[in-house]
């Protein structure tokens, strides 16, 4: 097993201390140069006295298709990891395993697919069109909840079918779940949970009476339908709220924050809008920002893994951040170069059956948000200091001061 000693290249990464001032790139770099694999001492959500902090995207790829061997019930964002199976959190469809998980997505994933989410692009435009004319009248404003926390929130308002009055109820509860998550306070996620689960019971008791075009009314109709439960039905709606919100108003803040601290990516951003090539160049940013950092598996024997003497029950940390690094695949791997080899191919969304469900709605918002910013001709400059987020998990940022220049 690896020297399990934290040294000066490789810090703590189970610490959320350690990802505060952005991605650790240096314990990427030298987890890769040993084979992508890194054995980190822990007390918290472990059995074994640790986890593995693992950034070969091959194997990652691997232990995501691999349910029999790297299991998902036992919890994927650490410490919330060797948990009971049967415990609270055996209705999220994250910390679910075939075949119950495949059930379960079946339910919605027709919902998101390309050409349904195609037909999303006028309404997105609406709300993108409502979120920038709202924020450029205040001229200096913070752009994290003006932008990027307004235009995700009322998505999936809309997605779920949540009146516009409602419709801040969504970042509440998911702000204070991922701050439960980031603190340890499991009171502010129970709570949150709690009231979702009571909204969306009397949301469901509506759309059943009064069906209409969005998500709570299909969940609705397939729990009468005996495809879902009713435990199923609320912890989806928690799903669809956390993943549908925090991963694409991480991204969306992260890559304002990009054009505004390097003037190379501003170039190359305003380069590919001028061009037409918006989507590598949403490729090329959610390779970069990774906005959901790590997803954990674990053993469920014991067994060798690409080198590795694995034990059961031992904790797998699979770093999409570090993967989207890996220098394997992607030359000069920190270097951002939209339109490069393979971008396409990152793990910004995870791999195989747990690929997010909502991944082509995440860009089409983001295509929206870049092609509104550019027709406009608006250009924004630091305000203030940004403030990033306190995660192990979700590469966050949470403010991000801006005021608008006139040319």
């Amino acid at each position: 097993m690896t020297s399990a000693t934290t040294t000066h290249e490789i810090p703590d990464l189970g610490d959320p201390a350690t990802f505060v001032q952005g991605l650790p790139i240096r314990a990427f770099d030298a987890i890769h140069a040993k084979g992508g694999f890194h054995w980190q001492p822990a007390t918290l959500g472990v059995v074994n006295g640790g986890f593995w902090f693992v950034a070969n995207r091959v194997a990652i790829r691997e232990m995501e298709l691999d349910a029999e061997r790297f299991t998902a019930t036992r919890g994927v964002a650490q410490p919330y990891t060797s948990q009971d199976p049967d415990g609270e959190m055996k209705d999220l469809i994250f910390a679910m395993d075939p075949p119950r998980h495949s059930r379960i997505r079946r339910a919605v994933v027709g919902s998101f697919g390309p050409r349904v989410v195609a037909q999303f692009e006028r309404w997105v435009t609406d709300i993108v069109v409502e979120a920038l004319d709202d924020a450029v009248r205040l001229v200096e404003f913070d752009y994290m909840p003006e932008v990027a926390v307004t235009i995700p929130a009322r998505v999936v308002a809309r997605i779920m079918g949540v009146p516009d009055e409602d419709r801040d109820n969504i970042v509440r509860w998911t702000v204070a779940s991922f701050q439960g998550q980031a603190t340890g306070q499991w009171e502010l996620i129970v709570q949150a949970a709690n009231e979702l689960f009571e909204y969306a019971t009397a949301l469901q008791a509506e759309k059943l009476a009064n069906p209409a075009d969005d998500m709570i009314s299909e969940l609705a109709a397939a729990v009468v339908r005996e495809e879902l439960n009713q435990v199923e039905f609320l912890q989806y709606c928690r799903g669809l709220m956390l993943a549908g919100f925090e991963t694409t108003h991480t991204i969306m803040g992260q890559a304002m924050r990009m054009q505004l601290e390097d003037s190379e990516v501003k170039d190359q951003h305003e380069g590919c809008m001028d061009r037409g090539e918006v989507e590598p160049l949403i490729e090329e940013y959610l390779r970069m920002v990774s906005p959901a950092m790590h997803f954990a598996r674990t053993a469920t024997k014991d067994m060798s893994f690409y080198g590795q003497d694995i034990k059961q029950y031992d904790v797998m940390l699979m770093s999409y951040a570090a993967a989207n690094r890996d220098p394997a695949m992607y030359e000069s791997p920190h270097d951002f170069r939209p339109g490069r080899p393979h971008a396409a191919e990152h793990m910004a969304f995870g791999n195989g059956f747990h690929r997010c469900v909502g991944s082509a709605l995440a860009k089409l918002e983001m295509r929206v948000l870049f092609e509104q910013i550019h027709e406009r001709g608006l250009r924004f400059e630091l305000a203030g200091v940004p403030q990033p987020g306190w995660s192990s998990f979700i590469n966050q940022i949470r403010a991000l001061p801006v005021r608008v220049v006139n040319d």
